[in-house]
């Protein structure tokens, strides 16, 4: 199945608004979109080297591998319950409010973004949540759904936010809570600044 019979048009035209109109354009031109993998601690490095690719926390745990959650057992708890568990969880920049909350729990934390060329968004079973996925408030739809209902406020998050509008406030915020859901793991190919060592 070949990338248009997957996708509407909208994501192309989305594309190409973003090469136009991103803030960092440069990432645009080079074909990759700001898809962060931001629970990342340092220490996990080595262990995507390691395993081939970055992994659902389900995956590592039928692998029996330790890592450091961008999570708290709680959230890790509800992911479980949920099913959200079988994805990587990437979000859209590189100021993820819940990357705050892991700083909070671990002020020592190393956190790394990891930057996700937008090639994965073609991947079978890549989805999106309307906010962190475990969230009641959250919807999880298909990436195609998503594009098709507007349910990714683009504006909101590649263009300049007026800090002092408390509306374009709660729009930003909103939408950096959005994920886009990959399944089992994001192959290393994909990832565009790992370390090699």
């Amino acid at each position: 199945m070949s990338a248009d019979e997957i996708f509407p048009a909208g994501l192309e035209d989305f594309w190409r608004w973003l090469r136009a109109n991103a803030r960092d354009a440069h990432r645009a031109g080079r074909g990759i979109v700001v898809l962060e993998g931001f629970k990342l601690h340092g220490s996990n490095l080595p262990a995507i080297g390691r395993l081939g690719g970055l992994f659902s926390t389900l995956k590592l745990a039928e692998m029996g591998e330790t890592f450091c959650a961008g999570g708290d057992e709680d959230s890790l708890s509800l992911d479980r319950q949920c099913g959200m568990d079988k994805f990587v969880h990437l979000c859209f920049t590189d100021g993820h409010p819940m990357a705050f909350r892991l700083k909070e729990r671990k002020p020592d934390a190393n956190l790394i973004y990891l930057r996700i060329d937008r090639a994965i968004l073609y991947q079978p079973g890549v989805m999106f949540a309307t906010g962190v996925g475990y969230a009641n408030y959250a919807e999880t739809v298909t990436l195609a759904e998503a594009v098709e209902r507007n349910l990714i406020d683009y504006q909101a998050l590649y263009t300049w936010t007026d800090w002092n509008d408390p509306e374009a406030q709660r729009k930003r915020r909103a939408a950096e809570l959005c994920e886009i859901l990959i399944p089992d793991f994001v192959p290393p190919a994909f990832i565009r600044n790992l370390p090699n060592g």
